[in-house]
Order: structure tokens, then sequence, then C-alpha cells
């Protein structure tokens, strides 16, 4: 390097700050000043102030490329004289025709040499340091076509030939690098076909040897993963690190409603619900699997892609390393779903016999206790005048003891040991009570609003629709806030189709609307379309058990009838009730019999109860009818009775369940005395007596207690005249 050398100013414009270091390096290594600027519009504000004595810049770069930099430069006054050396990778002819054409006085590919660059870059300074000595030279302007575009270039015949000849040292530079990769690939080429010739012979038997084995293993493999895909459990594998699941079966992809690539990647604790039970179970499997303890057919509930929980019983495995290391869990769940549901509906059907049991087991004891609450109500009222307030009070009595009657039925009916009743009834009637009801037992917080618009009969069981209306009203309090809420009870006539009701699937005639509406917390779409499956609930535990709503549907369409509900989240509920109404052109109608007064006669009864307060209060009212009766508390005591007076008695009337003998083996004793003995068997409730039982071996008439006035006067006197023809 010549003293002047280390005078010369270079600036280097170049995006790439790892090409602008090195190339900076090897000038600064030499000797030169350099600077260095990031892209165009940088490097022309820096040869502006730097005022470098050759510039060298990258023509690909972001604001401003190398070509519109160069015109700038040649462009400017103070800067025109300063040569331009543009670095790049791009070689073509356009490229430097246009570098040409933009005033660039010399160009350099990358790749280069560190020697073949220093010595382009002190060649273009000493011709420019030639150039400044003689006369500056005539600029010509020449247009040349490349490729379909005319370029106009304007420059000294010198700096063409100069731009040319560069171009044309470097593509014999380019050429010679071309000729000694080519020598030396091709001796590459002999040496690596020698080497490929004494080994193929080698690998050939090798190959076909790993040809038979990779045979093998695919048979294996597809033998396997047909085992593994068809499974009927649900297989996992997963992640000992991080609990994502790397691969799963068919089955796995059924029971969570997933694809392979939604569930690929997935935690396995994210199908667990996130409920105070699911957090409990999965830190317990979690505990239980890092404790080293094998987890095999752990009961859990798992939530599927569209939110419903299923039952799962999992397994997990270890696969450790070589090292002891838990790399990966191997995971089988066996889908227990249905058989959890089985057990649940085995659970209610026992609970449900054990309901049934206790039912019958206080129907009988607790209808004796409404016979005589009902019965010396009945007397009480028969002493008083119409309009006194202590007859108003007993009627109310009266009608809260026949309550009671039809709850027990309820409850044998729901424990299926009674069967239903169905009767022309007022439904405005049965609403109203209910309400009196709620009344009694809602919250204040509550307000109830009842709008009824309509009196119509229907052929119905009146607890069936008390039932209803209870069901419904208390799910009603329940969905209120503790603040409470309006609670709206309506009943309107429609006549379907012509009301415009959207109801399609009941058969067009008149029907009774009843509506029961709340302010309550309302339902989402998924609780909607589940609220009438049995054993659904969305309650706490001990407020519900999941039939109300599956009672009210089964009820409803018993009755011919249809049950629709409407709901928004945070707004309430409403449930519409269509029940057929019975008009006057109905074959259902009937003319409702009226109230007959009592049955009398004079004829001689022995009446036979366990209980002396039934006794009492029996005699008390058929004495009243006219009757002469002897009352009995022992059976054994009437049969002895009768055997030493069987002509006396025209009736025998017996309680069925009693001490010692019961109603039934006391009447086939009475029968055997004397065979043409009117008898009637009374029952609070007994499982193994039917009323064709009771008819087999003679008995006349078999009723449930408790037995209305009306109805013992009415039934006494029917057996009396019908046994004697």
């Amino acid at each position: 390097m010549n003293e002047a050398t280390t005078l010369i100013k270079i600036l280097i414009v170049e995006d790439s700050a790892i090409q602008a270091q090195m190339l900076k390096r090897i000038l600064e290594k030499t000797g030169y000043i350099v600077a260095v600027a990031k892209n165009g519009v940088e490097g022309m504000a820096m040869a502006g102030e730097y005022r470098p004595e050759l510039i060298i810049s990258d023509i690909v770069m972001p604001e401003m490329d190398g070509f519109e930099l160069c015109k700038q430069i040649k462009a400017d006054m103070q800067l025109k004289g300063v040569p331009v050396v543009l670095l790049t990778s791009l070689t073509g002819l356009t490229d430097i025709v246009k570098g040409l054409s933009c005033g660039a006085d010399d160009f350099i590919t990358k790749p280069y040499e560190e020697s073949y660059l220093l010595s382009r870059v002190n060649r273009i300074h000493d011709t420019q340091k030639l150039r400044k000595e003689d006369k500056p030279l005539q600029k010509e302007t020449i247009d040349l076509r490349v490729a379909d575009e005319t370029y106009r270039v304007t420059a000294s015949r010198n700096q063409i030939i100069d731009f040319l000849l560069s171009a044309y040292e470097t593509a014999v530079h380019k050429q010679k690098d071309l000729i000694n990769a080519q020598e030396e690939l091709k001796a590459l080429n002999l040496s690596l076909e020698k080497k490929v010739a004494e080994r193929t012979e080698a690998l050939n038997e090798k190959i076909q040897e790993q040809k038979a084995i990779e045979e093998e293993l695919r048979e294996s493999e597809s033998r396997y993963r047909d085992l593994y895909e068809n499974a009927p459990n649900a297989l996992f594998s997963i992640n000992a690190r991080d609990n994502s699941i790397i691969e799963c079966n068919q089955a796995a992809l059924n029971l969570f409603g997933y694809t392979k690539e939604e569930i690929a990647g997935m935690n396995l604790f994210e199908l667990y619900p996130d409920t105070p039970n699911g957090k409990t179970k999965r830190k317990e499997i979690a505990h239980q699997f890092n404790e080293g303890l094998p987890i095999r057919d752990a009961e859990l509930q798992v939530r599927n892609k569209n939110g419903h929980l299923e039952w799962g019983s999992l397994s997990l495995k270890p696969v450790k390393n070589v090292d002891g290391e838990t790399v990966e869990i191997r995971s089988t769940m066996i889908n227990i779903s249905e058989r959890k549901k089985l057990e649940k509906q085995l659970q209610q059907a026992q609970k449900m016999e054990a309901i049934g049991t206790l039912a019958g087991g206080i129907a009988h004891d607790f209808n004796n206790i409404l016979s005589a609450v009902l019965g010396y109500t009945e007397l009480a009222l028969s002493d008083l005048p119409e309009g006194s307030n202590t007859r108003d009070h007993l009627e109310e009595v009266f009608k809260a003891g026949n309550r009671a009657k039809d709850l027990v039925n309820q409850i044998l009916t729901f424990s299926r040991q009674s069967e239903n009743q169905f009767l022309m009834v007022q439904i405005h009637f049965i609403i109203k009570e209910a309400l009196k009801l709620l009344r009694a037992t809602l919250p204040t917080t509550i307000e109830i609003h009842q709008n009824i618009k309509a009196l119509g009969t229907i052929f119905a069981d009146p607890t069936q629709i008390h039932q209803i209306m209870m069901n419904l009203c208390t799910n009603a309090a329940h969905a209120m806030p503790e603040n409470g809420g309006e609670l709206t009870v309506s009943l309107i006539r429609v006549n379907l189709p012509d009301d415009e009701c959207g109801i399609n699937n009941l058969p067009p005639g008149p029907y009774m609307n009843l509506t029961v509406s709340d302010t309550g917390c309302g339902m989402t779409p998924d609780v909607l379309n589940r609220i009438f499956e049995p054993y659904y609930t969305t309650k706490e535990k001990n407020r519900g058990t999941g039939l109300g709503l599956a009672v009210v549907h089964g009820i409803v369409q018993s009755h011919g009838g249809l049950v629709t509900v409407e709901s928004t989240p945070g707004k309430g509920s409403s449930f519409h009730i269509y029940l057929p109404e019975i008009t006057a052109s109905g074959k259902d109608k009937e003319t409702p019999k009226a109230i007959e007064p009592d049955s009398r006669g004079t004829e001689c009864i022995l009446f036979v109860d366990d209980e002396p307060t039934i006794v009492q209060m029996s005699k008390t009212i058929l004495e009243k009818m006219g009757y002469e009766v002897a009352g009995r508390t022992s059976s054994m005591e009437a049969l002895e009775l009768f055997k030493t007076k069987p002509e006396k008695f025209d009736l025998v009337i017996t309680d069925m369940t009693m001490p010692h003998i019961t109603g039934y083996q006391l009447s086939r004793q009475l029968i055997e005395i004397r065979p043409d003995i009117p008898i009637i068997l009374c029952t609070g409730f007994n499982e193994k007596m039917t009323e064709e039982a009771a008819k087999k071996i003679g008995i006349r008439e078999f009723v449930m207690k408790p037995i209305s006035r009306q109805a013992l006067s009415q039934t006494v006197r029917k057996v009396l005249d019908d046994s004697k023809g």
C-alpha cells in the first residue's frame, strides 16, 4: 500500500450489518478510512458531510436502492465527481446497463475474494486520480437496447469502456473460478463413482436384508395400529412433562368429540370439568401418579367438546427411559356413562320401591286419621246453620282434609300403587286452591299474580293437575334470586289452530291454556333442551331430584295435552300447558250429578274397625241416617257376636287391616256362617287385596278410606237394596 492510500476516505452504503462490517474490516486493514451508512437515504446524507473519495454501495436496499443513490450523487454538484462502485450479486446485462444509466463508475459482484476486491478498489482510485489530472472528457448520450427495453446512457467514452471492461473482467474471473470448480468436481465425481462402485455390491445385500426387516416391521405396525385404532376403549399417549396429548385412537375421539388435529397438544386435565369434584379428582390422580402408585379403574367425569359430561374409568401406566425417568404416560379410558345412567336409574327405582313400601305402610294409619277428621267435620257441619263463621272454618278444614286425602293418593299413584281417577273438573278452581296453598309456603319476597280470564271444564285427574301447579310454581320460586321476583299464573281459552299459538302437535279444537311465568334467572338453550329428561336438574344438592318437570311432562301427555317452554337467561321462564277443554258438543261431556241427600234406612249394621274413633264416628253417622248400628273394635269380638245372632244383621262393614283376624279372614268366616250376608270391606291401603279379589270370595263392595259421608250413605244403601233382590 502506498502513502496516498492512507488518505483515501471510503463510504460504504450497505443495509446488511454483517456485510458492511466485513467490507469495512477488509478496507481498514489495508489503510483506508471507512464510514458506513445503513441505507441509501442515510448514505446520501453522509456523503454530503463526509466528502468521501469513493462510494461503495449495495444495490438492493430499503427506502432508496443503489441505482437511485448513484443518480442522486451524480446529480449533486459537490459529489458528482466521486466514483461510485455498485456492490451486488446481480451480474446480468440489464443490471450493467442500469448501472451505466445511473452514472455508476464500476461494480463488484458478491461474493468476492479479498484480494480481488482490493485490486478493483485500488485500480478505480488510480484511474480516477489520472483522470483528474487530464482534461475532462466530453460526455456523450447513447441508447442501449437490452431485453426489449431501451436505456439512455450519458457518460464519457472512457467511463463506458471502464464499466464494460470491469464487467468483462468479472465475467472472466467468474469463468476461471467455474473452470477450476468443474475440474475439482470432475475429480471428486471420479473418486465418488469408484467408492460407490466398491460399496454398491456390499450395500445391495444389506438393502435386501433391510427391506425384509422393514416389511416385517410394516406388517407388525399395521397389525398393532389396527388394534390400537379399533380398540373399543379410549387410548392416549401423553407427554409426561406437560400432560399434553401426543396421540389417541378413534374411541377417544368419539368419547370427547374432537378431531385428531384438535385434540393433539391439549392438556389431559383440560378434559376434566372445572367443578369442585373435577378439581379434587384431578389432584387425587396427579398426586397418586406422582407417588408412583398405579392408577386403575379410577371413575371420574370428563367434559366433551359440546360441554356434556361423560363418565370414564381411567387407568394410567408410565413409560420410562433408560435413566428411570417417566417420559410418557399411556392412558386407557372406558366410557361408563351408560353404566352410570343405569346405576342411577336402579338407585332411583330402589328409592321409588322404598317410597312405595313407606307409602303403603303409612297410608292405612294416615287414612284412618283422615277418616276421623273428615267424618267428624261432616258431622259438625250437619249441625251448623249456613253462613255461620264456625261452618266456614270447618268447611276449610274439610277442604284441607280432602287435599290430604288426595296427597295420599298422589303418593300411591307415584309409587304405582293407585290408579289415576279422571273426572270432569273445572280447572280454575284447582288453580286458585293451589295458589292459596302456595301463598302460605312461598317467601313473601315473591309476588304472586293470577290472571284467570276463562272458566272451563277438562277431563282430568284433579290431584295430578294440582301436582302440575305445585311443581311448576315451586320450580319458579327456586329460580327467583334472593331478592324475590314475580310469579304469574294465567288461564285463557284458545282455539287451535284458529289462534296463532305456534302449536302444531295438537288436534284442532278448544284448549285451556295454563301459563306459569317467573322473573327468575332463566335457562340457557342447552338446559332448555334437557329440562324434561328424568333425573336432570341444575339445582343444588338436596334441592331437587330432577323428576319434577319430567312428571309434569308425563301428566300433560297422559291428559292429551302439550307443554312448551320459553326462557331467556337473566329474564325468566314461561311454561305453557295446553289441555283439551270439554265442550257442550264434546263426546266426553257429561252432566254432573247433583249432590244427593243421605240415603236413609232402618236396617241393622255390624261395623268393625280396630280404631275406636272411626267406629264411634261411623256409628254416629249411620245412626243419623236411621240405621241400627253395633260397633266393635275387635274382629274376634265381632265374630263372636255374629255367631250368636247371625240373622240379626243385615249388613257388615269391616276394616281390612286389624290384629288377630284381618277383615279378609273375618269376611270369609262370616260368609261360611251365613253365605248371603252382605259385606263391605274398607281399607286405608293393602297391596295384596284388590276389589276383584274381595268380590271373588263374596264381598259385595270394596271401598278406600277415608270415605265421605255421602259415599258411605250411597254405598250402604246400594248394597242393602241389591241384597234384597
